[in-house]
This record gives C-alpha cells, sequence and structure tokens, in this order.
C-alpha cells in the first residue's frame, strides 16, 4: 500500500491505463453473510463497518437475540437483515453451502434494486467466523473502499486467500481478540478462498457456490490469493471457541455416511464422528452460548474414554492450539516457523476508536 493507503501496483498489476478506474471515493463496499448462533457477531459487525464497508447484508438463521444487536444506534442502519426458516437437515455440511449461495443471489438483488436502500459496487461474501483483513496498512485503520477502487474496472471478480488461525490455548474465549497466529498454508477446512463480485453496471453479478462468482471467462477474475503480498485476506476463526466446535459439529452429527465419507477435511470428519459418538450427552439441543459454562458434557462421561471432557479438548487441540497443531500430522501448514506463519495484529484500539459501541 502506498502513503495514504491506497493500492498500488500489486492489485492494479503494475499497468491500469488511465480511465480504468472509478472516480476516488465513489465506490460503495458490501459484505453478506449466512449466520446461526455466531459467537462474537457484535465484534464482526463493528470491524467490518470501521475497516469502510458501506453496508452488511445479514441471513439470519434461529438467532432471535440478535435483533438487540442489530438494533443499536451504530448498526441499525447499516444492517439488512432477513430470517428464513432454521434449517432442520441431516447433511448441513453440503446444504449450508446452497444457502449461502442463495443468500449471496439475494444480498445481489437487494443492493442492486432500482430503489436500493443500501447499493453498493461490489459484494463481499465471507462468513460469520472471518474477518476481511487488509495488510500492511501504514497508519490507523484501513479503508477497504481504497482497495476495492484500485480494480480495473474490465475484472468483475476478485478472489482472496483465506488464511486459518491456530490459538493460544483450548481456554480462548474472544477469539478475533485473542488470536494473532494464521497457517500460512494448508487449512483444517476449506483453503480455496474468498471472493468479491462487482455488482455495479449493466449485469450484476451471481455467485457460483460460497467461494466464487459466475463470471464468463476466467480473464474477468482477478486472483489476488496467488500474490507474494496479498492486498487482501481472509482470517479464518474456525471452530473458535470450544464451545462453537460443540455446538457446530453437534448439528453435523447425523451427515450421512455417504457424505461424511466425501468430506475432504479429516478433522471435519472426526470432529463428526466424535459428536455421533457423544452428542447424547447434551440431550436433545446443545444450550445457548450464553447458557454454556465451559463445556456442557456433564454426564455419562465414563460411557466412552472418547466422550470424556479432557479428551474433546484434547482432540480439539491438536489441530487448533499453537503447541499442539504443529505435532497433527493431517493438520497441514502450521508449523513454528517464519516460512509458514503469519502473525498478524488487528489494531483493535484503533478499530474500537473508530465506531465506538455501546455494550
Amino acid at each position: 500500500l502506498a502513503a495514504g493507503g491506497k493500492v498500488t501496483g500489486a492489485l492494479r498489476g503494475g499497468a491500469v491505463k488511465a480511465g480504468d478506474e472509478q472516480p476516488w471515493g465513489s465506490t460503495k463496499v458490501g459484505i453478506v453473510t449466512v449466520t446461526k448462533e455466531p459467537a462474537n457477531i457484535q465484534r464482526w459487525f463493528q470491524y467490518h463497518l470501521a475497516i469502510g464497508f458501506d453496508h452488511i447484508y445479514l441471513q439470519v438463521e434461529g438467532t432471535p437475540w440478535i435483533d438487540d444487536i442489530i438494533g443499536k444506534p451504530e448498526f441499525v442502519h447499516k444492517i439488512t437483515y432477513w430470517r428464513v426458516p432454521e434449517p432442520n437437515v441431516t447433511d448441513n455440511y453440503n446444504d449450508l453451502q446452497s444457502r449461502q449461495r442463495i443468500a449471496v443471489q439475494y444480498a445481489v438483488q437487494l443492493s442492486t434494486a432500482p430503489n436500493a436502500r443500501a447499493p453498493v459496487d461490489w459484494l463481499l461474501h465471507i462468513d460469520d467466523d472471518e474477518l476481511f483483513y487488509v495488510p500492511g496498512h501504514p497508519v490507523g485503520v484501513p479503508n477497504v473502499r481504497d482497495l476495492f477502487e484500485s480494480v480495473p474496472k474490465t475484472y468483475r471478480s476478485v478472489k482472496f486467500r483465506n488464511s486459518e488461525a491456530v490459538y493460544p490455548s483450548v481456554e480462548v474465549k474472544d477469539c478475533f481478540k485473542e488470536s494473532t497466529l494464521f497457517r500460512r498454508n494448508g487449512a483444517t477446512s476449506y483453503a480455496n478462498g474468498k471472493s468479491a463480485g462487482r455488482t455495479a453496471g449493466r449485469q450484476a453479478i451471481m455467485p457460483f457456490g460460497p467461494h466464487d462468482f459466475d463470471v464468463p471467462n476466467p480473464a474477468v477474475v482477478l486472483d489476488t490469493s496467488v500474490l507474494p503480498t496479498p492486498p487482501g485476506l481472509v482470517l479464518h476463526f474456525e471452530s473458535c471457541p470450544f464451545s462453537r466446535w460443540e455446538k457446530k459439529f453437534w448439528s453435523l452429527r447425523q451427515t450421512p455416511a455417504q457424505s461424511l465419507k466425501n468430506i475432504p477435511f479429516p478433522f471435519y470428519r472426526e470432529s463428526i464422528w466424535l459428536m455421533n459418538k457423544c452428542g447424547f450427552l447434551w440431550g436433545q439441543r446443545l444450550p445457548s452460548i450464553d447458557e454454556q459454562q465451559g463445556s456442557n458434557v456433564t454426564v455419562a462421561q465414563s460411557v466412552d474414554p472418547a466422550c470424556h471432557i479432557d479428551n474433546l479438548k484434547r482432540f480439539w487441540s491438536s489441530y487448533k492450539v499453537q503447541a499442539q497443531a504443529a505435532d497433527t500430522a493431517q493438520g497441514p501448514g502450521y508449523q513454528e516457523g517464519a516460512d509458514t506463519q503469519l502473525r498478524i495484529h488487528i489494531d483493535w484500539a484503533a478499530i474500537e476508536q473508530t465506531l465506538p459501541v455501546k455494550h
């Protein structure tokens, strides 16, 4: 990034003709996600609005308590949300991707309608456990408009690399603030990045699954994930905190055997297997995050040693905690070494000063 935070040749390709960019300051950028019982959605809202996203489009599943957060004066005019019936599916792993695609498509329609409440020129899709990060900003809080204003008009989509967090301990609570170390390569879940689509123009772009947008040819996709120093990163705080891992994979415990076999991530397959074995310990449902005090495995822990809380935490830590993750053969990409890790510092004090939120 150049002085003042404007994106330079790394994103532009070093050869952008005059007139290929929109007038400076005119670009509006939106973000869309599907959320269900998120771990810290208020901080997620605060962060993305503080770094310059103009509007958030939110598909809400369940989560009745989120209305009070969205209704806060700092958010109420910046978030458009809609509710859908809470899914009752056995194969949530695959079904979620379909719901994400539908949500992105609806957000495109909302943001490009003739009388749109909050029209945007670009729409980024990420999850509620991910932060969009602009690295190397010289001073203060970055502004994502600077990044997207520098994209030549010939590009209809921009692809960004994702990087997965590893955590300081199994006791981590505020995952966004407490995590500073990320895998440079490999992941325990997906590793093929996320994309933003250009919604401005005569023909708005539509999603192609949860990771890409549908484009007429690859030449109109600016793939920044292949750059040595990408202008933007998607930071993935997967299965954090531990209580969210419990909740997430408890809901996946009835994944059909064939679907489970087809999941490419050992961490996911093993987590689903564990919850299939141990899920009865929680009864018919998991308590809400507010009801949880640490783990909810409080009965029948002797039925199977794998279901003991200490062993569940040990399994989670083997993939997710800094000291143990390096030794996990099926958790590639993280090692204690400068060439395989990213240490990222988000200035949360500056974020909170830019957009103070009353608790």
